[in-house]
């Protein structure tokens, strides 16, 4: 006489809850109702203090939901214990209402994209499972907060934001995000979402950029994308948040060809025009669109001309902004990708070369601080005809002032 399947899928849980080794060795055969109750403890606790007393494995969840940390389109993420490696966690698990065959292979898609990024600069995959709520995927927590509200504490003028993000600490950052995008772009992979809502910055100045769910493999020959999230539902939002269909991206850090749905042309020169985007709004603390009232606003100047670099520049200067950086954003932000640095890799080198103090001669603001980055390196290469020539600087200018005394007392 055969098992229902009920009866088969209850029988091999009490096998599996008696033998705790059992779920690593037969999960792969299992039907699905029963692998959703494997994701428990399997390292043992001890109950006692006596070193003869055996240890126990206490079956219990393995993931403890503690709280809600965001949603978006299709996904949700929760804050977790993990009960065998007592760390916190972040689980991004679909929604409810998202259960779908085309959600789930936007998520699995994620899943795979993410976890060949083994980055510092970027959020790594610890686990990916399934359990009664569906399917879910395991991540480092990343404690700190989010560029986005580090530029609203400086626009406030928190004191120790303000202290912390000085112009040049700034760039440091700046420079890590770089960095993590570069790698990504050279595993072929496009972000399409760099906004200050997907940047943690962590209590010891770690920089994580977050959120790789519409991320997309580029190549010359093919292009392979994962589809956006769904679009929020009022107009605030929709300015904010991912959009879902022709246009794929958050629309106030859009390049101009993802603006026009564009999709099957974008490549690394559009991740660049984000991030010079991001760069804007972090040093002058004004986002260059900022102006424009609603979506359609936003998107028609993005398309026809792109963003106002006079204005930007002009609003930068007032918060402080050293004009070699302005430089660095037109450079990232021209409207014809072809005129944008080719890659990241030489959008960071530009970035490097300014953090050394080796300004390019652009202007005559840029020409005075070359000429005076020369003369300070001139200084360290050469200290002695230095030290020679100030000493008789000096002494020439003792002996004119002691002339000058004795023409006073003689006449």
């Amino acid at each position: 006489m055969t098992q229902s399947n009920g009866t088969k899928d209850a029988v091999e849980a009490e096998t599996l809850a008696a033998d705790p080794v059992a779920p690593a060795m037969a999960a792969r055969s299992l039907s699905p109702a029963v692998a959703a109750t494997l994701r428990t403890t399997v390292l043992p606790r001890r109950q006692r203090a006596e070193a003869s007393v055996p240890a126990e494995i206490s079956v219990q969840a393995r993931f403890e939901r503690l709280k809600k940390l965001g949603e978006g389109g299709i996904g949700e993420v929760d804050l977790a214990v993990d009960h065998d490696i007592s760390r916190r966690v972040a689980m991004k698990r679909l929604r409810g209402e998202r259960q779908d065959a085309a959600s789930l292979v936007r998520f699995a898609e994620e899943v795979r994209i993410v976890g060949q990024l083994e980055h510092p600069g970027i959020v790594p995959v610890h686990d990916v499972g399934v359990d009664e709520a569906g399917h879910y995927l395991v991540m480092k927590y990343v404690e700190g907060e989010t560029l986005e509200a580090v530029i609203d504490k400086l626009r406030q003028g928190d004191p120790g934001t303000v202290a912390r993000f000085s112009i040049s600490y700034r760039v440091q950052v700046f420079a890590s995000i770089l960095e993590a995008i570069s790698y990504a772009h050279d595993k072929g992979i496009i972000h399409r979402d760099i906004k200050p809502a997907n940047i943690m910055i962590g209590p010891h100045g770690e920089v994580t950029v977050m959120d790789w769910g519409i991320a997309k493999y580029v190549s010359s020959h093919e292009h392979e994308s994962v589809e956006a999230r769904s679009t929020a539902s009022t107009v605030q939002d929709r300015l904010i948040h991912t959009q879902h269909g022709a246009l794929v991206g958050t629309p106030l850090y859009m390049s101009p060809e993802q603006a026009a749905g564009k999709n099957t042309e974008l490549d690394v020169r559009s991740d660049i025009f984000s991030l010079g985007v991001v760069f804007a709004e972090f040093l002058s603390l004004r986002h260059p669109l900022a102006h424009k009232q609603n979506m359609s606003e936003i998107l028609a100047e993005l398309i026809a001309k792109g963003i106002d670099y006079g204005a930007l520049v002009n609003h930068g200067r007032q918060n402080g902004m050293p004009m070699e950086l302005a430089y660095v954003l037109r450079e990232s932000l021209e409207h014809d990708p072809k005129k944008r640095y080719p890659n990241v890799k030489a959008m960071l080198a530009h970035v490097r070369r300014i953090q050394d103090g080796e300004v390019a001669v652009q202007c005559h603001v840029t020409a005075f601080k070359r000429l005076a980055y020369e003369a300070i390196h001139w200084v360290d290469r050469h200290p002695v005809p230095y030290t020679l020539g100030l000493m008789t600087v000096v002494l020439a200018g003792l002996g004119g002032l002691g002339f000058g005394v004795y023409r006073l007392i003689t006449h």
